[in-house]
């Protein structure tokens, strides 16, 4: 599989259950377009521990996207970059509400295929 983590804030004024409606408003349709295969529940980061060690980022929130494969992200970053609709819009409504966004993207590694 592929994966993006997204790092970041909301902006000033944006509840986490507005945030959280309107990503899973656009997860539910990329999944029906075949475009991801799913999200993972909205995560709030956890400073307070030892297993944090990350002293780059300051972001407060992360999601992970999970795909097929590269070739379906591919597909999915055209789609929304195309503004295909309802994508763009459901996209947008979301992507408005973030800051300070960073994301990191990386493919599992299947030792079983030799």
């Amino acid at each position: 599989m592929f994966h993006m983590l997204s790092y970041f804030d909301l902006r000033p004024g944006v509840s986490v259950e507005v945030y959280n409606q309107a990503m899973v408003k656009l997860a539910e349709h990329l999944v029906a377009s075949d475009l991801i295969v799913g999200i993972d529940p909205l995560g709030r980061r956890q400073r307070d521990t030892i297993l944090d060690t990350d002293g780059e980022r300051d972001q407060e929130f992360f999601l992970m996207m999970h795909f097929k494969d590269k070739v379906q992200s591919d597909r999915a970053v055209h789609y929304i970059e195309g503004l295909s609709e309802p994508g763009g819009t459901l996209h947008s409504e979301m992507y408005q509400k973030l800051t300070n966004s960073v994301f990191v993207c990386w493919q599992d590694i299947d030792l079983d295929r030799g």
